[in-house]
């Protein structure tokens, strides 16, 4: 590059930056108020928990009736394939908005709602230490507005829980190497490093040690591939941070090892045993980049800046930069590592989302300013174009009727409709010559796509009905059933039937087991798969009541069972 031409392009990103800094308390209120709508909305609307958030619900209900906060507890049985974390969050929203015991379903997702807010923050401040404010501005605006961070925000499970605090951790490690870097602020890097150990710990009392390791492994990558190999050790002190660590988390499993004899079985069989499964897996997996291109699902719509993030050691915007090394290794050595493993879990990347969207941000920042640079804004403006279309033609798409997920609301759709509205006149106004105003326009067509998500969220239209018609059915077995009658499930979990019904169902596998409940009563009833072949024992009657499908997939049916 010729000097007039490094003189365009640093003039170009001066002025981007001197617009996010002229207005930086403005954007970074907005990037928390997104952040936050578009994690608590439609929360209000108690949307049926899925079986995997029933969990978490009924297992931090068992705690409470318990008075045991230290072993989880679901459906009268231990449940240790998760660590506690996330029950003790839930259990401590209740204690706050009332402490009734029995959790609601906007109780079990606030700590993820919550998560989300935190997670967009970090974000924030991961891409100030690493970039500048208009990187962090626009990683967090892109976060905030992924379908990703809208499904998980709204989730019960641990997912999101455990991105904050493995992303934390990152931002603590990462600011730790800068103070080491800073002479006048060396002393502080200890304390940095040692906060990055906290958090995972936390992290490991949330979910357990999957992703903290890959995270570890990629900085450590990532420092020698910038030739600071002599740094790692100073910054990581892995003897001390090791120690915290352990300290934090380890007490737990141990107590629990004290309390419940399988518990060395149940975590191997989560961890080691998962990851080493190979029976009844298909080898193509192997060859599958399965989480390269399920992360881009978390990241729609903006999948064209996730494509470029991935490829940054070979784009000319950012090869030659050490901080996006940093964040390309943390990305991809979760990838690599998970591959290995032939089972297929795609929210496992969840936690390295948030540098990704650093990574993504950087990039289309820069590659901006490349388009700036030789007087091609048109490229940028039309790329922004074609989301905003994407976007409108996606609303449009949801106001329809569909059989299998609520429809958008026309309120909603005329609202997204107008926000695209705005986006394009913004986008239609870029000139070569007005570098600030496409940064206002790149921030509208990220606001619309807020507006979009949060307005499907209020609606429920991001949801499939099938939640609905398991509670839906749920409900209708309790007008067949007495609570004091005996109800057993076939060969499952039964958790959601467990939550809704508020009560312990015993699970059958055997026909033996059929016949040794038999005798203790004139009658029972079993739930059983929509897709189960119930064959009883001869000495057994069974009656079908009802038969459900779910929309999608599966179902269940309600038997009487007596003896003949």
């Amino acid at each position: 590059m010729n000097n007039d031409s490094q003189h365009t392009a640093d003039t170009t990103a001066a002025a981007s930056e001197a617009w996010f800094l002229r207005h930086k308390r403005l954007l970074i209120a907005l990037v928390i108020i997104i952040s936050t709508i578009t994690a608590i909305s439609g929360l209000w609307l108690n949307l049926p928990l899925e079986s995997h958030e029933v969990f978490v619900a009924r297992t931090a209900e068992e705690m409470i009736a318990r008075s045991d906060y230290l072993v989880p507890w679901i459906n009268d049985a231990p449940r240790l394939k998760k660590p506690p974390m996330n029950y003790w969050l839930v259990i401590a929203v209740d204690r706050i908005v009332g402490s009734d015991g029995d959790i609601t379903e906007w109780e079990s997702r606030a700590p993820s709602a919550l998560a989300a807010i935190g997670l967009s923050i970090v974000v924030l401040l991961l891409s100030i230490r690493l970039f500048d404010i208009r990187t962090g501005i626009i990683a967090s605006l892109l976060l905030a507005s992924s379908s990703g961070y809208m499904t998980y925000s709204h989730s019960a499970r641990p997912e999101m829980v455990y991105a904050l605090f493995c992303a934390a951790g990152l931002l603590a490690l990462i600011h730790a190497d800068h103070c080491r870097r800073t002479q006048l602020q060396c002393a502080h890097a200890k304390w940095f490093t040692w906060l990055a150990w906290f958090f995972f710990a936390l992290g490991m009392l949330t979910k357990g040690p999957q992703l903290q390791l890959p995270i570890i492994l990629g900085w450590v990558v990532a420092m020698l591939w910038n030739r600071r190999a002599r740094d790692i050790l100073p910054v990581l002190r892995p003897f001390t941070g090791l120690l915290i660590f352990i300290a934090l988390s380890a007490w737990w499993y141990y107590a629990v090892y004290l309390r419940i004899d399988t518990a060395t079985d149940v975590w191997f069989g989560e961890t080691v045993s998962r990851v080493a499964e190979r029976e009844n897996k298909p080898k193509i997996r192997y060859i599958d980049p399965y989480y390269t291109y399920r992360t881009a699902v978390m990241l729609l719509p903006w999948v064209i800046f996730y494509i470029f993030a991935l490829l940054a050691p070979l784009s000319r915007e950012l090869r030659s930069n050490r901080a996006s090394r940093v964040l390309w290794c943390v990305a991809v050595a979760p990838m690599i590592l998970l591959w290995f493993s032939l089972n297929r879990r795609w929210y496992y990347m969840l936690p390295v989302v948030g540098p990704i969207a650093v990574l993504m941000a950087a990039f289309a920042l820069r590659w901006a300013d490349g388009f700036f640079e030789a007087r091609k804004a048109g490229w940028w403006r039309n790329l922004l174009i074609g989301h905003i279309l994407a976007i409108a033609a996606g609303a449009i798409w949801l106001t329809l009727e569909h059989e299998q997920q609520p429809s958008l609301s026309i309120v909603s759709t005329v609202a997204v409709l107008l926000a695209a509205v705005c986006a394009l006149i913004a986008c239609i106004r870029i000139s070569n010559s007005d570098r600030a105003g496409n940064d206002r326009a790149f921030v509208c067509t990220i606001l619309l796509a807020a507006v979009f998500i949060t307005a499907a969220a209020a609606d429920g239209a991001l949801w499939s009905r099938k939640r609905d018609d398991a509670r839906a059915s749920t409900y209708l077995v309790a007008e067949y059933v007495e609570r004091a009658e005996p109800l057993f499930g076939w060969r499952d979990t039964w958790e959601t039937e467990v939550y809704y019904l508020d009560r312990a169902i015993p699970q059958l596998t055997t026909a033996d087991q059929l016949l040794e409940r038999a005798p203790d009563s004139e009658y029972f009833w079993l739930l059983v798969p929509d897709d189960e072949n119930l064959l009883l024992p001869d000495q057994l009657h069974g009656e079908l009541i009802f038969d459900v499908e779910y929309a999608r997939a599966g179902g269940k049916q309600l038997w009487k069972i007596s003896n003949r």
